[in-house]
């Protein structure tokens, strides 16, 4: 995708800042969106968010100065304080399918295509303070000799993510290649390097935009922009530095609980682009981000191509995405 058409997207779809008066909560939005096209990366219950929409959550110009200027404060006063308005900890179990195992799938060392197998995962995430966060997830395959070298023991995240709109996030992603046998990953359980750093800005779609789209109140649009960098990168035999791309992701709460999410990609850096990195992800289900629920879930991170471009070797059909169950627990 040209840098022009990627941009000219993004203002096609916001064009004003939504008003005090959109009735959908932003947790609505917004939520889910840090883990989109991510995988192994468990939805997270959220006991902090309150169950009436907050005065500070309405979108007006105030409040969209405010929240891009907090974002990434860290109220270290509030710390371990039994009154601080923290998460705590989340835990949460899942199960991935695969709507089509593939023979061949194509990869080099802890990098490759995504979700190829049936796997089980275990989570647990932790909000020590405001928005940071620490979560591990860790995977038990059902068929462990037909994984992949890539196919991760465990996976990990942390950083900053507000769920609230005109909010800056960072978060650090680690989701293939680490072992607990540090002999399978060259003298390493995992390599810091070959994880990638995101940081992201989300907002609205436009009033007019979302209006002639949602179905009624509980429906609602949200947006994110993000840039992702991963350090190193293996392309063949040789290694190399600081893959680049851009996302633009929509999440689309169709009602209530109900949501698409669909992202595109655009990577600025000539030959960066691997098979099995996508020019855009995919998703729908249901997920209620209230604590003891169940999320059901299907999603294509695989190498899909936009039509007018090449296929790749792991170009993805709708058979190539997966199907998940979790469920999550806060306290």
């Amino acid at each position: 995708m040209k840098p022009i058409v990627f941009i000219a997207l993004l203002f096609s779809l916001y064009a004003a800042p939504i008003l005090a008066t959109d009735p959908a909560r932003a947790i609505t939005k917004y939520g889910f969106m840090s883990v989109q096209g991510y995988p192994f990366a468990s939805t997270m219950s959220q006991k902090s968010i309150p169950d009436k929409k907050q005065q500070t959550e309405d979108e007006t110009w105030e409040n969209i100065l405010k929240n891009m200027t907090t974002s990434f404060s860290l109220p270290l006063s509030d710390l371990g304080k039994k009154d601080a308005a923290t998460d705590g900890v989340s835990i949460g179990l899942g199960f991935s399918l695969p709507l089509k195992a593939k023979a061949n799938p194509t990869g080099t060392q802890t990098q490759g295509e995504r979700l190829v197998g049936t796997s089980f995962s275990a989570s647990i995430t932790y909000t020590p303070l405001s928005y940071w966060f620490i979560s591990v997830s860790f995977m038990k395959y059902l068929n462990e000799g037909a994984r992949n070298p890539w196919d991760p023991d465990f996976s990990y995240r942390f950083g900053y993510d507000d769920w609230h709109p005109y909010t800056f996030s960072l978060v650090y992603w680690s989701t293939v290649g680490n072992k607990f046998n540090a002999s399978e990953n060259r003298g390493k359980i995992t390599h810091l390097s070959e994880g990638t750093w995101t940081l992201g800005w989300k907002f609205p779609a436009a009033k007019f935009y979302e209006q002639w789209c949602t179905l009624d109140e509980s429906s609602a649009i949200g947006h994110s922009l993000s840039l992702n960098l991963t350090p190193t990168y293996t392309a063949g035999v040789e290694e190399k530095s600081w893959k680049t791309s851009l996302c633009l992701g929509t999440k689309y709460t169709i009602y209530k609980s109900f949501y698409l999410t669909f992202s595109l990609y655009y990577y600025p850096i000539a030959g960066q682009q691997q098979d099995w990195d996508p020019d855009f992800t995919y998703g729908f289900g249901y997920f209620d981000w209230h604590s003891n629920t169940i999320t059901v879930q299907y999603n294509n991170y695989a190498g899909n191509r936009y039509p007018w471009r090449s296929t790749s070797a792991s170009n993805g059909s709708f058979l190539d995405g997966s199907l998940s169950l979790s469920w999550s627990y806060s306290f």
